[in-house]
């Protein structure tokens, strides 16, 4: 694999880097590789990584994971706080901050940690809440001064959560700066990474839609766009330092940056290919669609949600079936060979036939256009911040139910469906909504149990995590201030009931 290689010097500050997933997951993510490099760049610093698929032992010079002086984590995904856990366990480590003495101090970010810092509270000795531009930084200066004291140093300031600290405010970063997006990337011989061989570049942070489910965009608000001319430069210096010819980019909503075609022309115009992430159907067209097919993309991802237009409106995806078949039509014509569906079951206020309507939908989907269909179903899973934070999960009966219809109908149509467990879907609920008492569930899991066995052990109900909440109640994530307050997010819920109870089933 390359990497940055460098010895320890004597007094250098070494800081373990855990990815709480596969190894071939972490070259896919940005944030990670940033931390590295950036890291790696101070001269008194080292960073080691470790992954949860190759253990306690450093990828970079088989340093052992209890012998960092500090160790950072970055999560996006609940249920990786327990191998969080099992990697420190493993190597000896204490999990539980108290029985830690804060040697080495964990630290842990991502989005669901800002989120709601509250679930490893009693795991990290701190929770970054925000962007790393600003807040990286100031956590070097207090690691550089003594790593046994940085967190102490550090607690109760914006962007940095302590369990005794009361409350934590986000910290975003004005704009993205170049001294954080590294040039030459990890780009492994031995292995491909989650999205194949490219360089990755982050061309937006956050979103400026508000959609009423959607934690990241909720959180990250509004969007941050990165200047055009610092995203060329990635690109020209980028793709001949990694050997690669394509550009993969990072965004919530690629088409809302301001410059986005002329990102799409650069990058033809220097003979690359790009790809996309999941793209706004409203942002799309002919013109668009045949410049992603001319750089190479051979797969459109796009995300209905929902089969219903009236729960589309009241997301905030007011999207027309006829939107969908006309963009499913162009992209065919366009030169795309492959048409991924997201949607989710189980949305406050959804229909019994739910799942009938979006067979339906993706049915009249391949009539209208020569594309292979691939869909995947997930849940729906209310999560902190966002205004249907207090909706509760179906259950898991009746989700079952609803995956099987649709899974069986579209198959027998030769149609591809992946979906995510209910049941994971809970616990994973479980864990966003959850506090201190988290830590608890978290180690069991480690240790080897079920999570549905971890959660009983420690006296939990799962279901009830999972089920409405009261709108007046205290919420473990309101510790976290940001730039929308409870009360703007109380008015969202109450305009998404609004419409669906009003609405007249269209969406225009």
């Amino acid at each position: 694999m390359n990497a940055v290689r460098r010895r320890s010097r004597p007094g250098s500050i070494k800081v373990g880097l855990l990815y709480p997933s596969t190894y071939e997951a972490s070259l896919a993510s940005l944030a990670y590789q940033s931390m590295y490099y950036y890291l790696n760049s101070l001269p008194d610093f080292v960073a080691e990584r470790f992954t949860y698929d190759h253990g306690t032992v450093g990828l970079d010079s088989g340093s052992r994971l209890s012998s960092m002086d500090a160790l950072l984590a970055s999560v996006h995904y609940e249920l990786d706080y327990a191998n969080i856990v099992e990697m420190l366990r493993s190597a000896g480590v204490e999990s539980l901050r108290e029985r830690r003495r804060s040697r080495p101090p964990l630290i842990i970010g991502g989005p669901a940690a800002a989120a709601n810092p509250m679930p490893i509270s009693e795991i990290a000795d701190l929770v970054v809440v925000g962007d790393m531009e600003p807040l990286l930084p100031r956590l070097v200066e207090a690691l550089a001064r003594a790593p046994e004291s940085a967190v102490e140093e550090l607690e109760g300031h914006d962007g940095f959560f302590h369990i005794g600290a009361g409350r934590v405010r986000l910290v975003r970063a004005e704009e993205l700066s170049l001294d954080f997006h590294p040039i030459a990337q990890l780009q492994p011989v031995d292995a491909e990474p989650v999205w194949g061989r490219s360089l990755l570049v982050e061309s937006s942070r956050g979103c400026s839609r508000l959609c009423r489910f959607c934690m990241e965009g909720n959180v990250y608000f509004p969007a941050i766009h990165r200047p055009l001319d610092q995203i060329l430069r990635i690109v020209e210096r980028g793709l001949p330092a990694n050997d690669v010819e394509r550009v993969t980019f990072y965004s919530l909503s690629f088409f809302d940056h301001p410059d986005a075609d002329s990102m799409l022309r650069a990058i033809s115009e220097l003979g690359a290919q790009a790809s996309l992430p999941s793209i706004r159907l409203d942002t799309l067209n002919a013109d668009r669609l045949r410049a992603m097919s001319d750089l190479g993309q051979r797969t459109l991802t796009v995300a209905p949600e929902s089969g219903a237009c009236r729960l589309r409106r009241a997301l905030g995806k007011p999207w027309p079936e006829e939107e969908l078949l006309s963009v499913a039509s162009m992209a065919a014509d366009a030169g795309i060979e492959v048409l991924k569906l997201y949607y989710m079951l189980g949305l406050p206020g959804e229909d019994p036939d739910s799942a009938e309507a979006i067979a339906r939908e993706v049915l009249r989907v391949k009539r209208a256009a020569h594309l292979r269909i691939s869909v995947s179903v997930t849940p729906f899973m209310p999560k902190p911040h966002t205004p249907l934070q207090w909706a509760g999960m179906e259950d898991d009966g009746s989700l079952t139910r609803k995956i099987h219809a649709l899974t069986s109908a579209l198959r027998a149509e030769g149609i591809k469906v992946d979906f995510y467990s209910s049941r994971l879907a809970r616990i994973q609920t479980a864990i966003a909504r959850g506090g201190p008492e988290i830590a608890c569930p978290l180690e069991g899991k480690a240790r080897g149990l079920t999570w549905g066995r971890a959660f009983s052990a420690c006296g939990i109900d799962v279901d009830a995590r999972a089920s409405r909440l009261d709108r007046e109640e205290e919420l473990p994530w309101s510790i976290v201030d940001l730039p929308r307050p409870m009360d703007a997010l109380r008015r969202a819920a109450d305009a998404y009931w609004m419409e669906l109870e009003g609405g007249d089933g269209r969406c225009a």
